[in-house]
């Protein structure tokens, strides 16, 4: 029988207490959710808790790290396959984490609501430096594909891809926005004033990003009228 190294022990307990938070998440929100629910559930110490996670916010960066690895390992193969374009990687790269996120919406939306809090800010900003420094090379790669491809029109393609990032990015925050504001019945505009205004935005932030990689209209979807609907209540 293999041995279990120390290592993969820690991945493996870790894990366990992202897998916990994950359902209390679910059930109750990461607010109204506590370390005293994680403890019972799970039958560790406090102690044990902390061996892990220095408070409940490492546990958010935890579970917010551990959703950006697992949509890496989604879209890697796609970014790297030698037989796509670089527009058809664009387009599968934008189709697969929508349809990612779809598949766990509520966890999703949960997760926003925390993500936009003031006292996050920092830690929105530390995660947001964390994805450009990994998706940026990924994005320089594509990007220098599809200067050589002629299907893309950039004179620095290392430069490109920060301004891409940075697009895509302030598209997650604003339909991120919209879609908390939908979750507030009082305030909220119609079904099809809230489909109409992320719709907008998706598509002024698709054209900015075309223009940018100097690739023709319409040659890209970032997120599909269908999945836009899918996060209307």
């Amino acid at each position: 029988m293999p041995r279990i190294s120390k290592e993969q022990d820690y991945f493996e307990r870790q894990n366990e207490i992202l897998d916990s938070a994950q359902r209390f998440i679910y059930s109750k929100g990461y607010e109204a959710m506590t370390i005293q629910d994680l403890l019972v559930d799970l039958k560790i110490s406090k102690g044990a808790f902390y061996h892990y996670f220095s408070s409940k916010h490492a546990l958010l960066e935890g579970l917010i790290g551990r959703s950006m690895d697992q949509a890496t390992r989604l879209v890697l193969p796609i970014l790297e396959d030698p037989n796509l374009t670089s527009l058809e990687k664009l387009v599968r790269y934008f189709d697969s984490v929508s349809n990612w996120k779809i598949a766990q919406k509520e966890y999703m939306i949960q997760l926003l609501k925390v993500w936009y809090k003031d006292e996050n800010s920092i830690f929105r900003q530390k995660m947001m430096a964390a994805g450009v420094e990994f998706l940026s090379p990924i994005l320089v790669k594509l990007i220098s594909q599809g200067v050589e491809e002629g299907a893309m029109k950039v004179d620095d393609p290392k430069l490109t891809a920060k301004v891409v990032y940075s697009l895509m990015s302030n598209l997650g925050e604003e339909l991120g926005g919209l879609i908390l504001t939908m979750e507030h019945p009082q305030e909220r505009p119609s079904r099809q004033e809230c489909f109409h205004l992320m719709k907008q935005t998706n598509s002024a932030f698709t054209h900015a990003i075309e223009r940018v990689l100097g690739v023709r209209k319409d040659s890209i979807i970032l997120v599909s009228d269908p999945v836009l609907e899918e996060w209307i209540p």
